[in-house]
């Protein structure tokens, strides 16, 4: 089983990005959106559904086609690092997996 960078409630920070600009955005964690399909990756990556929390910053999301700058959105769990400590063990994907289908 792989073990997530967070869990739903933390505060994590963006650290791994293609676009720098998202880079140190912090986030909350609101919920798992569950495996997804992003531009740079061949397989799909489990993603949260997140709201921005530092002020002032949107996180940008370029699909080739189109950019928006958004206050809420997917992010992919391998780009975040938690910053506040859990209150529960890491999660982990085949878990929610399981929540998610629920």
């Amino acid at each position: 089983m792989e073990k997530l960078n967070c869990n739903i409630g933390d505060l994590a920070m963006v650290v791994k990005c293609s676009l720098p600009v998202n880079q140190g955005t912090i986030v909350h964690i609101q919920s798992a959106k569950g495996e997804m399909k992003w531009q740079n990756s061949k397989d799909p990556l489990f993603t949260w559904n997140v709201v921005v929390m530092t002020a002032g910053k949107k996180l940008i999301y370029d699909n080739g086609e189109k950019t928006e700058a958004l206050g809420f959105g997917p992010v992919a769990d391998y780009m975040l690092v938690p910053i506040t400590p859990s209150k529960k063990t890491r999660a982990n994907k085949s878990q929610l997996k399981l929540e998610l289908e629920q």
